[in-house]
């Protein structure tokens, strides 16, 4: 008969990708003009226009990603969040299901040392700010070194046991310093806590971070084909209608579109694929993966 704590553990990854479900759905409740708002506040045509291309297409990424996981969380002017209102909305779900949504609601970020084997179920992590130790499940995070620092958004599942709702991002040592120096860091409330991240995502997409395939980058595959992505496919048709578009005004259902395809492995095959058409001189698909960060409303699916 297994003990209590293996039997538990397909529960717990159940309960954080139910969580993961909810987030996506929490993001219809995010403000269509926030987004595009952040990035713009984020980016300069002249921090672009100095940029190559490479690096370019690393911060599109970011900016789509990290804008969309901050709207999350960023509250109102009467200090509600998505996931506030997401709670409001599902008033009469089952009880189990509005249990998930109050700890989703109580989500904070922090700032996290990797401290065991990422290759494991359960990774030992230390909180940086507060020194508590924490038992982090259901990341499906790439083999990383001993003391490698992250910035996520975390669950609370039990006293130590938690597991990420978010974006999960690999910082460098400048990285870190801003996010261990700010002043909001380790914060409880939501406005401070979204304070906090702000800073952090605004110098990971100016500057750069640590790149990590599988995590925040595209994942190194030898036995990958040559084609990243399907020419007939949904991402290559959306970035063929973003460059059609040229300097006009997206449509209502093009945004849609978007939102609904850009999701953090959307994200990561659209760079590779662009990177890899750049490596064999083909410019068109690459211009047309970077159009959309331009001019999408920013309000994209976290994964």
């Amino acid at each position: 008969m297994p003990s209590a704590a293996t039997a538990a553990k397909p529960s717990q990854g159940s309960t954080c990708r139910q969580i993961a479900a909810l987030m996506d759905a929490a993001m219809q409740f995010v403000p269509r003009d926030r987004g595009e708002a952040v990035v713009r506040k984020w980016l300069t045509r002249r921090d672009i226009e100095q940029m190559s291309e490479e690096r370019m297409l690393a911060m599109a990424a970011d900016a789509m990603l990290l804008s969309a996981d901050l709207l999350l969380s960023q509250p109102n002017l009467i200090g509600s969040t998505a996931f506030d209102r997401l709670a409001r909305s599902r008033s009469g779900a089952p009880t189990a299901v509005k249990a998930l949504i109050a700890v989703l609601c109580k989500a904070r970020f922090r700032l996290l040392r990797v401290e065991g084997d990422t290759q494991l179920p359960e990774v030992s992590m230390r909180d940086v700010v507060s020194g508590h130790a924490l038992r982090f499940i259901d990341a499906e995070l790439p083999s990383l070194a001993i003391g490698t620092t992250l910035f996520v958004r975390v669950v609370m599942l039990g006293d130590e046991l938690c597991c990420p709702a978010g974006a999960i991002t690999p910082l460098d040592p400048a990285a870190f310093e801003v996010a261990r120096e700010h002043a909001a860091a380790g914060a409880q409330g939501a406005s401070a806590s979204a304070r906090w991240a702000e800073a952090v995502y605004g110098h990971v997409v100016r500057h750069g971070t640590l790149d990590v395939p599988g995590l925040n980058r595209p994942a190194e595959d030898a036995d990958a084909e040559d084609e990243p992505f399907e020419t007939d496919s949904p991402l290559s048709a959306l970035a063929s209608a973003w460059a059609a578009l040229a300097d006009g005004t997206p449509s209502a259902s093009l945004l849609q579109h978007t939102r609904q395809l850009a999701n953090l492995p959307s994200i990561l095959d659209a760079l590779e694929a662009a990177v890899s058409r750049r490596d064999a001189r083909q410019e068109p698909m690459a211009n047309r993966v970077r159009t959309p960060s331009a001019g999408v409303d920013g309000n994209y699916p976290a994964s």
